[in-house]
């Protein structure tokens, strides 16, 4: 076992700014322990690639940090670079391909290859408590000779610029339907736009794209550049099959490329699609941080039907752009009815029920509810489905049937997640039964509130509720891009109990 002599350890906020000053501290921690000038800037540069690429794939959150120890070892010298990001394995990722940097600018993977140039070992692992590791071994500490200096500032030299062109290609486009043999194609896309959005990692992995494509886990449409570059992607997933609703997701542009209309046409090219396999909906999630995405769902025929407070993290590259932490950012649930099937029977809450007809009148649906609710619960025991995502920090509590022990199902789910620091949960009640009145009079008084409705994977219309765990929804902060929107938000504001003033709605 190798022993660890003049250890340094450093904790960093995860800022690029900062890498290069945290670089001059390695710089001369290798010139001490006998290295070369050029080694020394050799481990300098792999520690900026390493920790460079340990941000990209970070959560962006304010409080991130790097973890960076230093230490000289019986072979040499160690670095080990940690954080926090999303568990991917590094082995399994697109590689960097010199001949598509050349041709076509695409560096992704560039930061890995290079800090593999830099020094003599380089591995990548995935910690417990979702923490990443990048460890990088530097063997010697040996003069160089002239000659050797030369090669090495020539090789230095080479080191493809990792800055992005300044202007866009303006192209035409094709847009088609995704094949797997496309999968390498919109993985790299993937990581390009990671920092602007959050996704699933399945969609970082070219392997797996292609088994969801080859299954039908994941309906693709892409769009080709006139080079034949893959310049952008959407999708619609299900979590089961046979699902009659979708999530449209997995949205992103290559931005070297401009081609006016390409979200356009794939958009609709993805709808047509789904009414091939008449699907009866689709769904979809924007921020509200901005509203640009609200607006391109609303000009795809989608409409806003709930309003999730503090539902994710926001981005990285929101925080480097705006200059400050905008806390957790709001999302506006979409729903875009693509058949128009008989409505069921809703079971609606009193107070909510105007506020929930304004919200079917504006799907385009015509809503019937019960003139009066049951305000029994079955006598069988109750079934939930929970999900909790620790990344994303949020609890999804759905109501598969309702039983004499539902509260205490609802409350067990919610004090674990308050339990485990998460600081949102939302809960999912079938607006079909006729127990969901009372029911949600009943959890309202938990302290859930209003958020919308939405659908379930069948394509059952729902109640969603929300409850927040020591986080501030900072109402100021949302943009909602149409008129409706912010009416939604006034009516969730007015409800939310820790804002309300008898009379409630």
């Amino acid at each position: 076992m190798q022993q660890h002599t003049d250890v340094v350890s450093i904790d960093f906020p995860s800022k690029a700014a900062l890498i290069p000053v945290i670089g001059t501290t390695i710089r001369e921690y290798a010139t001490l322990a006998g290295f070369s000038v050029m080694d020394a800037e050799r481990l300098c540069l792999a520690f900026e690639e390493a920790a460079s690429y340990a941000i990209s794939l970070g959560f962006g959150r304010e409080d991130d940090l790097l973890r960076l120890g230093l230490f000289r070892t019986t072979i040499g010298l160690e670095m080990v670079v940690r954080s926090k990001g999303l568990p991917l394995e590094d082995e399994a990722l697109p590689t960097f391909d010199p001949q598509r940097f050349a041709v076509a600018g695409d560096d992704t993977g560039l930061h890995s290859f290079l800090a593999r140039q830099m020094v003599d070992e380089v591995t990548f692992s995935l910690l417990e408590g979702g923490e990443r590791e990048i460890r990088l071994v530097k063997h010697g500490a040996v003069q160089e000779s002239e000659q050797d200096k030369g090669e090495e500032k020539r090789a230095l030299s080479r080191k493809p610029s990792t800055s992005p062109p300044t202007r866009r290609t303006l192209t035409s486009h094709a847009v088609r339907l995704g094949k797997p043999e496309d999968s390498e194609g919109i993985a790299r896309l993937a990581l390009r736009a990671h920092g602007a959005v959050f996704f699933n990692e399945a969609i970082y992995y070219p392997a797996r794209v292609r088994e969801m494509l080859e299954q039908g886990e994941m309906v693709s449409v892409v769009a080709e550049a006139a080079s034949g570059e893959l310049m952008a992607h959407c999708a619609m997933v299900a979590d089961t099959p046979g699902a009659r609703v979708r999530e449209l997701t997995y949205a992103f542009l290559d931005t070297r490329f401009k081609s006016p209309g390409v979200s356009e046409a794939a958009y609709a090219f993805l709808s047509e699609s789904a009414r091939t396999l008449g699907l009866r909906a689709m769904c979809a999630l924007a921020v509200t941080n901005h509203i640009h995405s609200q607006r391109n769902l609303l000009q795809q025929g989608f409409k806003e039907s709930a309003l999730l407070l503090a539902a994710s993290p926001a981005s990285r590259s929101w925080r480097e752009k705006d200059g400050h932490d905008p806390g957790r950012i709001a999302s506006v649930v979409f729903v875009n009815y693509l058949h128009g099937d008989d409505e069921a029977l809703l079971h609606v809450p009193d107070r909510h029920r105007p506020m929930v007809r304004q919200i079917f009148q504006h799907l385009g649906r015509t809503s019937r509810f019960a003139d009066v609710l049951k305000r029994g619960l079955p006598e069988g025991p109750a079934q939930i489905y929970s999900e909790s995502d620790f990344k994303e920090e949020w609890t999804w509590i759905s109501v598969v049937e309702y039983g004499h022990d539902i509260l205490k199902h609802v409350g067990d789910q919610l004090a674990l997640s308050c339990g485990q620091g998460i600081p949102v949960a939302h809960l999912e009640l079938p607006l079909a039964d006729p127990a969901t009145g009372a029911v949600a009079d009943l959890v309202e008084k938990m302290g859930f509130f209003f958020a919308g409705v939405g659908l379930n994977e069948d394509g059952g219309e729902v109640l969603l509720l929300q409850y927040l765990h020591g986080v501030d929804p900072d109402y100021d902060s949302i943009h909602l891009a149409s008129p409706w929107g912010r009416e939604l938000l006034e009516y969730v504001r007015a409800v939310d109990p820790r804002t309300y003033s008898e009379p409630r709605p």
